[in-house]
């Protein structure tokens, strides 16, 4: 588990820097399913659910933001009914694909403090992580401390979600968020990478052979 998602370190903040990418993509954002009021101080969400309102169990109305908190919970309704533990990551996600199928919540970024998410949201009842445009940054995102300043490097690497809904904008995400790190997800106009001809290629194979390369 990532230590600065853990149960016990939910004081963790998102990094100035990408609020800023966030309010650039969704403007105003509606609702952060998942802060405090400490927390909303950076990230200016017009409303908030906190420990005391479960962003789990209430509506998400309009623009979201979501930095999911850590650890694990059952939840029915949202866990897929195995009645076992569930990462909140996920539970959070599985509330997003909700709130977006209802039309309750218009659009959002869902901000995933670890890769493996990408792949333990497949094969659900709810569309996965790689079914949206993602953004994954070169280095490991550093979240802050409640004071402000930048913590240690997590050990994890972060994805940034793009989730379009009765507004899309994922045409801005690609535009805010090219400078961040590769746009690997369906949808987003990106620059790809330079393919080559079929001799150039075979050239490339006969040299690679040479150094004993097989293949």
């Amino acid at each position: 588990m990532n230590a600065q998602h853990s149960s016990e370190s939910d004081g963790w903040l998102t990094p100035l820097w990408l609020l800023e990418k966030v309010h650039a993509v969704l403007g105003e954002i509606d609702i952060d399913p998942a802060s405090s009021a400490f927390a909303n101080r950076r990230v200016a969400a017009r409303s908030f659910y906190d420990r005391r309102q479960d962003g789990l169990s209430e509506p998400w109305g309009g623009a979201f933001f979501c930095n999911p908190p850590g650890g694990t919970r059952i939840l029915s309704g949202l866990d897929g009914g195995t009645g076992r533990p569930q990462s909140q990551q996920i539970l959070f996600w599985a509330k997003a694909m909700l709130e977006i199928e209802t039309k309750r919540a218009t659009h959002g970024i869902f901000l995933s403090f670890s890769l493996e998410a990408l792949s333990r949201s497949q094969a659900r009842t709810f569309p996965a992580m790689t079914d949206f445009p993602i953004c994954i940054p070169p280095k490991r995102v550093r979240y802050d401390r409640p004071d402000g300043t930048s913590g240690p490097s997590p050990t994890h690497a972060s994805a940034v979600i793009y989730v379009p809904g009765e507004i899309d904008v994922t045409g801005r995400f690609a535009r805010v968020f090219q400078d961040v790190g590769a746009l690997l997800s369906p949808g987003v106009p990106f620059k790809g990478p330079k393919f080559t001809s079929k001799e150039e290629r075979e050239a490339k194979n006969a040299e690679l052979r040479k150094q004993g390369y097989s293949f």
